[in-house]
């Protein structure tokens, strides 16, 4: 039987200005033309939601059965590059590390996936989006033959700028392409139901790693003591991308009315994105720069959420975002805006609050801080959501198991 072995062997994928990329593959002794092999599709690649949920579900799949690779149209650096080598998986970018405008991204990417379709067999296809623009995706990989095509709905609404075209896009795509889809999932009811109407979807949890984000009260100080934060003060924020659906705005506005009210507190944003220039502005404008504290993505995240004292996520639209789940895991409280869906299960420490009135948000920033106070169950919280199942590994069995099914019905 052949079998595939690649040591220090390049894949390359071309962009559309004939730049390349590159990830080196570690040993993969695995019988290939035995896998399904899958391919995911994301349009963008940094740390956000949706590629945790791809690395999540990459990380636990049987390689004896599965094989993958990883399609982006643009990224916003090489995260987790190392780790899908080793996974025997490739990443290919259109757009590597810039992202053009709407028409030009589509028209590049939608080729590129064409081609990679022609060149490569796949099996299945993933296709993670956050539109209706993501069935386009289905309907080549039906013209090229991939017998399973899975449209995977992550949002709720549309971000900001553009919105006209955004919604004939999404519109277009759900009407002329939407039948091109053989499986059809959401990451809440409430994306199910942005994506695919009345139709049928199944809901598939944003899982989280239980293990690596409980609570650890040694590292909690270390994080503390780097950041310079006095156990007095109240730290709130959150992880997240620096864009116009997380309102980071929004969280100065607290920040602001904290310290107005008197409160020691300092703002922790982790991230990175095109409104960072305006946060450390607006805060630099409101005399509160000094208690703004911005750090760079990560993928080793959970050590702040153990430094926070209330995670707080002012978002405009969400499809089922995982930090607040991961923050939940860590034994925070947290305050969500009202636009970000319900997680299906009863959890303590969850508040909702409107976008009207940024004091009300500071208002319950300090009635539920949870300063050095009851470590115990914050450690304890790790276990409880293991038993409601939010662990990545019990959503990576699920979908393996929709893959199965479903190539069974091919």
């Amino acid at each position: 039987m052949q079998e595939r072995s690649c040591i220090s062997v390049h894949v390359w994928c071309k962009d559309i200005q004939d730049t390349w990329c590159s990830v080196e593959l570690a040993r993969n002794e695995r019988k290939v033309f035995m896998q399904k092999r899958v391919l995911y599709y994301s349009e963008g690649w940094g740390f956000g939601g949706i590629e945790t949920f791809v690395m999540n579900t990459v990380r636990c799949l049987n390689s004896q059965v599965f094989g993958f690779d990883i399609f982006c149209t643009h990224d916003w650096n090489e995260s987790h590059d190392t780790e899908i080598a080793k996974l025997g998986g490739c990443r290919y970018v259109v757009f590597k590390g810039h992202k053009p405008g709407l028409r030009t991204r589509f028209k590049a990417s939608t080729k590129k996936w064409r081609s990679l379709l022609r060149e490569h067999h796949y099996d299945i296809v993933h296709i993670n989006t956050m539109n209706g623009m993501g069935f386009a995706y289905a309907h080549i990989a039906e013209q090229e033959g991939v017998p399973v095509r899975i449209v995977h709905s992550h949002n709720t609404a549309f971000g900001s700028g553009l919105k006209l075209v955004k919604q004939i896009a999404h519109t277009a795509g759900k009407t002329v392409w939407g039948k091109s889809a053989t499986t059809c999932l959401a990451c809440s009811s409430e994306a199910g139901e942005y994506l695919f109407g009345k139709g049928d979807f199944q809901v598939v949890r944003n899982g989280v790693d239980i293990d690596m984000l409980r609570f650890n009260h040694e590292v909690r100080e270390a994080y503390r003591a780097e950041l310079g934060i006095e156990n007095d003060t109240v730290l709130f924020g959150a992880p997240g991308r620096l864009s116009e659906a997380k309102n980071p705005l929004f969280q100065v506005g607290i920040l602001k009315h904290l310290l107005d009210g008197g409160v020691r507190a300092k703002l922790l944003l982790v991230g990175e994105g095109p409104l960072k220039e305006r946060i450390e502005v607006y805060a630099s404008q409101l005399g509160i720069d000094n208690a703004l504290i911005i750090r760079s993505a990560t993928d080793n995240v959970a050590p702040y959420y153990w430094a926070l004292d209330v995670f707080t996520m002012p978002s405009t639209f969400e499809g089922a975002p995982t930090t607040p789940i991961e923050a939940a895991v860590a034994g925070l409280p947290f305050i969500c805006s009202d636009n970000v869906p319900s997680f299906g299960a009863h959890i303590s420490g969850e508040y909702r609050l409107g976008l009207n009135d940024a004091n009300e948000w500071a208002e319950k920033v300090v009635d539920i801080a949870c300063l050095d106070s009851d470590f115990a169950n914050r450690r304890q919280s790790a276990d409880k959501f293991a038993k409601l199942g939010f662990s990545y590994k019990a959503t990576a069995k699920m979908v393996e198991g929709i893959y199965k099914d479903s190539l069974r019905l091919c």
